[in-house]
């Protein structure tokens, strides 16, 4: 038996990190025949332990792999921007700052699961790096593409909205789609920022709650996706995920996104971008990447407890 600790866990939140690892993690060692508990502490009937990584692992062990869904960053990835969003939000980010000055050799020979390029930076060279797909990949199809940049998601400064802002204003050339959750009552700047984008001509702005299948046809009509997290409150957003497959993604050093998208084309670090792109042409080899490197954790784990 294996057991993943984490805290909190339930279906009803299951679609954000770091329950959706988890989420996704039970389902495929369940598919191999693994009995899989998710539990808020570790008992002695289990054969490997997994514990969602936090703050107080960098001072303490437990369990016997780590899955590294707690951000950590160096003092290098700290600039003034991300300094105002810790002290303007203290509640998303003051851990994530803290962090950042205790020494990591405490999980330097540890096994970790990594979902970013940040995180692997400072882990056991051993571990694995795993793009956490739920999406049906057999069943992606290419569509019409309208529109050349989509954002989606609530329009918060903690995810970059003030960049996409400047973004569509310095390239009112181009089609933009916004998709914008309403998760709770707008701020005065985030209103502020909205009423901007209304303002320009080649932007659609749609505010809704939308159900998972309206919003995947509905990014499926972009080319590009912007989605410049100046810092992530936890490891692997889900929405980089989904864009992948759907067209290139625009994002920032800071969200942890793999080197080797990156190369393979499929991103692009913000302001050094090279061009606009049309869907790629590669996505076969991009997700045949992605899923190679999900086979080889779950076959260590399988072959561990079986």
């Amino acid at each position: 038996m294996i057991e993943i600790r984490v805290k909190n866990y339930s279906l009803n939140n299951s679609k954000r990190q770091p329950w959706y690892t988890v989420n996704w993690l039970e389902n495929e060692l369940s598919k191999c025949g693994v009995d899989v508990r998710i539990v808020n502490s570790f008992t002695e009937q289990s054969k490997l332990k997994i514990a969602a990584f936090s703050i107080k692992n960098l001072f303490f062990k437990e369990g016997d792999i780590y899955l590294l869904t707690f951000p950590l960053y160096s003092l290098k990835d700290i600039g003034l921007r991300e300094l105002r969003l810790i002290f303007k939000y203290p509640q998303n980010f003051i851990l994530i700052f803290i962090a950042v000055f205790i020494p990591k050799w405490k999980i330097r020979n540890e096994k970790c699961i990594v979902l970013s390029e940040n995180g692997l930076r400072f882990v056991n060279p051993n571990s694995y790096y795993i793009f956490p797909l739920k999406i049906d990949l057999n069943n992606l199809s290419e569509v019409d593409k309208y529109y050349d940049y989509c954002y989606f998601g609530p329009p918060y400064l903690t995810r970059g909205f003030e960049d996409v802002v400047r973004f569509v204003q310095k390239n009112r050339h181009l089609k933009f789609l916004f998709l914008l959750r309403p998760d709770r009552q707008f701020t005065p700047v985030e209103n502020e920022l909205i009423e901007k984008i209304k303002e320009e001509p080649s932007a659609n702005v749609i505010i809704e709650f939308m159900d998972y299948d309206k919003l995947i046809l509905k990014i499926s009509e972009c080319n590009n996706f912007l989605l410049p997290f100046p810092l992530v409150m936890s490891e692997g957003p889900t929405v980089l995920y989904e864009a992948l497959l759907h067209g290139h993604v625009l994002t920032t050093s800071n969200s942890g996104i793999s080197r080797d998208l990156i190369e393979m084309g499929v991103v692009d670090i913000l302001g050094r971008q090279r061009t606009t792109r049309n869907f790629n042409p590669a996505l076969g080899e991009v997700i045949s990447f992605m899923k190679s490197k999900n086979k080889e954790l779950v076959k260590y784990l399988c072959d561990e407890v079986l």
